[in-house]
């Protein structure tokens, strides 16, 4: 489920997802959902591959990251590797409104994400 290239898929809620028990793979990019919360996606425990953008709150992924432990996503960790760097910033911290950091210069920075993330794990243990 996507929005356009332009104009962002704007959902109230993605509740119904929930009840889709056999699914596999989902992807959900360039929507925006009135309630900011992916917890309907928790329920998809047989779910092996989730495809986001990271425009939602960082709990939102590290809840995921608990709930959905065989469930491939890359952003269920505190940042991720940019293939290509953008202005020298060669990491993307996951969450909503999070930097782009250097991950030669910015290590303590990115200590702190990781144990945020970390934190924020421990939460939905």
């Amino acid at each position: 489920m996507a929005g356009g290239i332009w104009n962002t898929l704007n959902l109230d809620t993605i509740e119904p997802i929930k009840h889709l028990y056999n699914l596999k793979i989902l992807g959900l990019t360039n929507i925006k959902i009135k309630n900011e919360s992916l917890e309907p996606i928790s329920h998809l425990k047989g779910l092996l591959e989730l495809e986001l953008s990271n425009q939602f709150p960082t709990e939102e992924f590290a809840m995921l990251s608990v709930k959905l432990p065989k469930t491939k996503c890359d952003y269920f960790q505190a940042y991720v590797k940019l293939d290509e760097p953008i202005d020298n910033k060669d990491v993307m911290v996951i969450g909503k409104r999070k930097p782009f950091l250097n991950s030669s210069i910015d290590i303590k920075k990115l200590q702190k994400y990781e144990e945020q993330f970390a934190a924020l794990q421990k939460k939905y243990k």
